[in-house]
């Protein structure tokens, strides 16, 4: 029988495979677009892909939804030479550029704004004027429009050689149980260190050793920590962070706070005391005035309920003696802060001076305290220098000048008005200095009272360019301070409405600073509580002492 004969099959040509090797060999994908996500197919992971063009719809592929280790890391290099290329144009645009507004841009971007800011103030500031643009100004100006068009995570502001994220707390605590707000171990530790950096040198009422070692330990029954004292310092601490929800939970923090303070009804411990001086001035930070002069109020009442329970302690009793030097910290170092409010708002202090208390002892072992500006990465600082200097010099602060003719006051007060320009210029050198070593991203939240009443100061006497130069300086100080708290917010946009009504011109210089108040509903009303938004300044007189 013979054998059936095969059939002699062509030869396949070079490079077509069959359909199913095809299929065999087809890749994985990181993420599909949304059609076929919705119709649980097979996306070729293309835009468009192969069932999109087969039914001939709309694709819509998201990159950004790739959760792969290597697609996340292209994604974030591709983000980072974005950022580092917008970088370069726009440092070359400052440098190469004739524009005479260029040192408005260069002062609107010192005050710390965001790449968004810096957008709209070329958009709308300049908007006009296309005629004095470089191109390299134009060419950013459009790199920026596309840079914020890339998608959500993109829009998110970046700080751009900013070694924040590179270092770690400066005190590890836990969260629990001292706050319900959140349980990250870290984000506590983070805003911890923040208030003992930034707030805890100048609002000194804390033993921050005393206060460490308590929350450490996790007790509620300690004397030195309680939860109502940590959510203050948290929510106090928020606006120090730079966090995507930072202020959110600030403000849950403070809420926590308030509760927790409602549950003491009255009952008032070293701790409460203590809380309720922070709580104080984070609700004026925050433009709570109500609040804060019924904290105030209650402050008072607490102060003079340690002051009626302090007794000298026994020296061989460790606890008693720990505790009544830390109450007598605390007294002094609330009866400081109640003083600076009293002065700026012009009224009369609650507290009283203590009257039986000595003076905390003041060390000054250059070893003893270093302070870091966290979270920057910076060498370690001597806490205080040059105090005894200071104390000479403000012995004499006031004294009438001997060479004045009796009965005549208008030297003297000429004499005032000089000082007083003088300490506003020497505010505006010192915040120079504190710019140029670490930035006006972050300032302690009392300097931002100060500049703003060197502002003022300043405001009625432009006409020099040393004032003139140093209203520039501190501009940029308080702008960036507004983008923290509202306070300082509406203080800057009173500055401006005040300069109006003078009838005042401010430098050109800047302008980017005050431009984007105009209008504003959260910034068009000063409080009528705080007077710390205006500053009268002195005027000469015939000697009746009568204002004019």
């Amino acid at each position: 029988m013979a054998e059936p004969q095969s059939r002699v099959l062509a030869p396949a040509l070079p490079g077509v495979l069959g359909a199913n090797e095809s299929q065999q060999r087809r890749k994985n994908v990181g993420t599909a677009c949304s059609v076929c996500k919705a119709r649980k197919l097979k996306c070729s992971g293309t835009s468009p892909c192969t069932n999109c063009l087969k039914n001939n719809v709309e694709c819509t592929l998201d990159a950004t939804t790739d959760r792969r280790r290597r697609g996340a890391l292209k994604r974030k290099l591709g983000q980072l030479e974005e950022n580092e290329d917008l970088l370069v144009r726009l440092v070359s645009t400052l440098r190469e550029s004739g524009n005479r507004h260029t040192i408005q841009l260069l002062n609107l971007i010192r005050s710390n704004a965001s790449l968004p800011e810096i957008k709209r103030y070329i958009d709308t500031q300049l908007a006009g004027l296309e005629s004095e643009k470089t191109p390299e100004l134009i060419e950013v100006c459009n790199e920026m429009q596309r840079f914020e068009q890339t998608g959500p995570r993109s829009r998110r502001r970046r700080r751009i050689l900013d070694a924040q994220h590179a270092v770690e707390p400066l005190f590890q605590v836990q969260a629990g149980p001292w706050t319900m707000v959140t349980a990250d171990d870290a984000y506590v530790s983070h805003l911890i260190s923040l208030w003992l950096t930034w707030v805890h040198p100048f609002y000194n009422w804390i033993d921050r050793g005393l206060f460490l070692r308590d929350m450490k330990s996790g007790s509620l029954e300690s004397k030195f920590c309680s939860p109502f004292l940590v959510n203050v310092m948290l929510a106090d601490a928020s606006a120090y962070s730079d966090g995507p929800e930072a202020l959110a939970q600030g403000a849950r923090f403070y809420n926590e706070a308030k509760r927790l303070l409602d549950k003491e009804e009255g009952r008032y411990t070293l701790v409460t005391a203590q809380g309720i001086g922070v709580l104080w001035t984070c609700a004026f930070m925050n433009r709570k005035d109500r609040h804060g002069w019924i904290y105030q109020s209650q402050l008072a009442y607490a102060v003079r309920e340690l002051s009626q329970s302090t007794t000298a302690p026994s020296p061989a009793d460790k606890d008693a003696l720990e505790l009544s030097q830390v109450t007598n910290l605390t007294i002094w170092g609330l009866f400081n802060i109640a003083m600076t409010r009293a002065i700026s708002d012009r009224k009369v202090p609650l507290i009283k001076p203590p009257r039986r208390l000595p003076m905390p002892p003041i060390s000054h072992d250059l070893d003893a305290d270093p302070w870091f500006p966290y979270p920057t990465e910076s060498e370690k600082l001597q806490a205080h220098t040059s105090l005894y200097d200071l104390i000479k010099k403000s012995d004499k602060i006031g004294e009438p000048n001997s060479s004045n003719a009796p009965g005549s006051t208008q030297p003297f007060l000429k004499d005032l008005d000089e000082v007083r320009l003088s300490s506003a210029r020497s505010i505006s050198q010192l915040m120079r200095v504190y710019r140029s070593s670490w930035g006006v991203d972050r300032m302690p939240e009392g300097t931002s009272q100060w500049v703003n009443t060197a502002l003022f100061s300043l405001l009625e006497r432009l006409d020099t360019p040393e004032n003139a130069d140093a209203f520039i300086n501190l501009s940029i100080a308080a702008k960036a301070a507004s983008r923290r708290w509202s306070w300082s917010r509406a203080a800057l946009d009173n500055i401006h409405s005040t300069a109006t009504t003078m009838g005042v011109h401010i430098p050109t210089e800047t302008e980017p600073l005050f431009a984007d108040l105009e209008g504003r509903q959260d910034c068009s009303r000063t409080s009528s509580e705080s007077p710390l938004f205006r500053v009268e300044s002195v005027e000469a007189t015939d000697g009746d002492g009568s204002e004019s």
